[in-house]
């Protein structure tokens, strides 16, 4: 969506609209013209400083900041321009291209009638449009103008079916092999059978159950005292306002009407100026509720309501596709409906972007439980992202290994992002999927010092649900990406590939097996007499098997202790004697999503939001 972009300055509008229309290529004052037709002087001035301190056109900053509503503005330039507002439905060519339309902000209209093009000028495109008044005045009814907002839905609605099969199939057909989309989708063939792939595949899942666990102690001890604490942000008072890049927040919603209010209120908190970010709400075609309630909110210009077009599969990577199609800014993060990010979260990304090389195509926030105190399921939960966000990403982050992703409040360059073709709209974990497709592209993921509190699942219903829906797109990500494993080693590198393969053992056959081998490892230790074996082999077998328990003791313990000294997460330790029951729970949720990957692949597990009885604020 590049409507509240202000900038422009990659856009192919003015010069396109220039060389294809005969218009006029020098510019002139975007607002000027607003003074003859009643419009505040003091409004005017402030736009003007607005637009010197972000580096972008007056105009922008006039809608950005809400100083003029959009329709009163272009109101104002069609009577200046002596051209039609076109506010009813037009239809326009056939030869019309959407990405075009889009960048360009004209397009062509169908025969029939003495209107033949449409004009929707943004940012630097307006004192183009200004510059070629008497042009236009003399083309007569041929040109017309809409609003931004009209001219987006119009295309939206036009190319819907194109939106919706883009959303769904373009990483199946660009990189069949890292999509799971069924094999139809992918063009391929029923493969023969092959001694080195998914038996392989297995074998080394399996494996890396074993190795992950002296994998993660080892590293865990030497690196504790290097680890990054989680709670300053990377300094950005170096960066100016105009010299900040543009960025677009895309938030997926479906059936959050009771949340929006609040998530509408804290995306609003975040600083960075008005005209260098938008937001895109996307809203599936069949939830009125929730489109009801943004509606209701009376949001900023700079936010929009997006439509996914009906179609399959329905999942939130599906969605995001549909908004990352719109999306004209250098970077973009996505929130969840619950999240409550830094309000500096946007400029501490900006300003490690700049720092950084050009290969880092994403930044991972840390997510932090604020309702830890709720349950001991909360608890728990909070520890176990305290773990990951704070212990193990940092790690992965330093030492150039695959990150899986968390799957909101990452940061991307979305040059690099629509190289790898945005998210598999078939995985339900999209997040995990898209960090392992990013490092096999040759691109790397780093942690971003920056929190992002989130609402924990209150109760074990909605935890089961989204774990159980984890757990599935975890199996899924080791699927596809251990479908060839000779292609593995080649993207990542021997190494790389077999401590991927050991991470996604952990995640897939850890929660599956892991109680049942320990409890069937301790009672053969039990039965067999520890002190007192009865062969060699025997007392060999009882060493590893209590080596591994307590390996596997230490990885999960000393983790889980640093988080909580990180976090000061002392309230959640009262939790820890529940700790075996909530794995217990997680391999539950592990044995459901291995049958729910038989009977319904692409079914997306709905995590209810808003359950929460603690008020809940951004942090600072």
């Amino acid at each position: 969506m590049q409507g509240n972009i202000a900038d422009g300055t990659r856009r192919r509008g003015a010069n396109a609209a220039a060389g294809r229309l005969g218009l006029a290529r020098e510019p002139a004052s975007d607002i000027a013209f607003l003074a003859a037709h009643g419009i505040a002087p003091g409004v005017l001035l402030q736009a003007e400083a607005l637009g010197r301190a972000e580096g972008c056109p007056a105009s922008s900053c006039l809608i950005a900041h809400d100083l003029i509503d959009e329709t009163t503005f272009y109101t104002l330039l069609a009577r200046h321009l002596g051209l039609q507002l076109v506010e009813g439905p037009v239809q326009p060519s056939a030869q019309t291209k959407f990405d075009q339309a889009w960048d360009d902000g004209f397009l062509e209209l169908e025969q029939g009638g003495p209107l033949r093009w449409l004009l929707a000028p943004q940012g630097r495109d307006i004192a183009v449009a200004l510059a070629s008044r008497e042009a236009l005045r003399a083309a007569g009814a041929a040109f017309a103008l809409m609003t931004p907002t009209r001219f987006r839905a119009l295309l939206m609605a036009r190319f819907a079916d194109e939106i919706s099969e883009d959303a769904c199939q373009q990483l199946a057909q660009s990189l069949p092999a890292m999509c799971n989309a069924p094999a139809p989708l992918r063009g391929a063939m029923p493969e023969r059978p092959r001694l080195y792939s998914l038996p392989l595949a297995l074998l080394s899942l399996a494996l890396s159950a074993v190795l992950s666990i002296t994998f993660l102690v080892g590293n865990w001890l030497k690196l504790a005292a290097c680890l990054l604490p989680g709670g300053a942000e990377p300094p950005d008072a170096g960066m100016a306002d105009k010299a900040l890049p543009t960025y677009t927040i895309i938030v997926a919603l479906y059936h959050e009407e009771h949340v929006v209010a609040d998530l509408a209120a804290a995306l609003q908190d975040i600083s960075y100026p008005k005209s260098r970010l938008s937001v895109i709400f996307v809203v599936e075609q069949d939830d009125a509720a929730t489109r009801q309630a943004l509606e209701r909110l009376s949001l900023p210009q700079r936010f929009a309501i997006v439509t996914a077009p009906a179609g399959m599969p329905r999942t939130k990577p599906r969605a995001l596709n549909v908004a990352l199609r719109q999306v004209r800014s250098d970077f973009l993060t996505i929130y969840d409906a619950e999240d409550r990010p830094s309000p500096r979260q946007l400029r501490a990304a900006a300003a490690q972007f700049a720092a950084s090389a050009p290969k880092i195509a994403c930044l991972q926030a840390a997510l932090v439980i604020d309702n830890a105190g709720e349950t001991w399921l909360t608890r728990l939960f909070a520890l176990e992202y305290a773990v990951l966000f704070d212990i193990i990403n940092p790690l992965l982050a330093a030492s150039g290994l695959v990150m899986p992703l968390g799957g909101t409040s990452n940061h991307f360059r979305v040059a690099a992002l629509k190289a790898c073709h945005g998210w598999d709209a078939w995985n339900v974990t999209e997040d995990a999927d898209l960090g392992f497709r990013l490092a096999r592209l040759g691109y790397g993921v780093a942690t971003l010092r920056s929190d992002t509190h989130e609402e924990a699942p209150l109760n074990w219903r909605a935890w089961l649900h989204q774990r159980r829906r984890w757990q599935k797109g975890w199996l899924q990500t080791a699927l596809v990406h251990l479908r060839h494993p000779q292609a593995l080693m080649r993207d990542l590198g021997p190494g790389q590939a077999m401590i991927a393969a050991t991470w996604l053992g952990t995640m897939v056959l850890g929660p599956l097996f892991g109680p049942f081998l320990a409890i069937a490892g301790l009672a053969h230790v039990a039965s067999s007499g520890f002190f007192s074996p009865g062969s060699l082999m025997t007392a060999a077998l009882n060493s590893w098997i209590l080596f591994i328990a307590l390996t596997g003791s230490l990885a999960m313990t000393i983790p889980m202790l640093l988080a909580l000294w990180h976090r000061r997460l002392w309230a959640c330790a009262v939790a820890l004697p529940l700790l075996p029951l909530y794995l217990c729970l997680i391999t539950l949720a592990a044995w459901l999503a291995l049958y729910d990957l038989v009977t319904a692949p692409h079914h997306w597990r709905k995590t209810a939001h808003g359950l929460t009885r603690q008020p809940r604020t951004a942090p600072l």
